[in-house]
């Protein structure tokens, strides 16, 4: 009788054995799997990083170029509001030209006239 529940033992040795070895083969698949999702995730998150610091450089790039621009459109203005004023004198003082001269014409038309009616 023991050796007929011997016999049956080896057998059933040989099923757990390739059983555990299928579970373990599995268990290997499974953590292999795994590394390689985190792998992958990985190498996303550096590509992920590298994409946010480019993006970081490419707007501080923007806010000095924007600096720059408002520190050349202040400039403008400045010259602009210059010019501006300059103008403003300028049209006063040929409207006062023009008054002038056309005040010394209205004396040189009545003194002709005077002399006209004097001779």
């Amino acid at each position: 009788m023991l050796s007929k529940s011997g016999k049956m033992l080896v057998p059933m040795l040989g099923v757990l054995a390739a059983l555990s070895m299928a579970v373990a083969a599995a268990a290997i698949w499974l953590q292999m799997q795994e590394r390689e999702k985190r792998q992958a995730k990985e190498r996303e998150l550096v590509l992920v990083l590298a994409e946010r610091d480019d993006l970081r450089a490419q707007l501080e790039e923007t806010h000095q170029a924007k600096s720059r621009v408002e520190d050349e459109l202040t400039r403008i203005r400045k010259e602009l509001e210059g010019s501006l004023e300059n103008l403003a004198k300028a049209t006063a003082t040929q409207e006062a030209l023009s008054r002038s001269v056309e005040d010394r014409q209205k004396e040189i038309d009545r003194l002709a006239k005077d002399m006209a009616q004097m001779h």
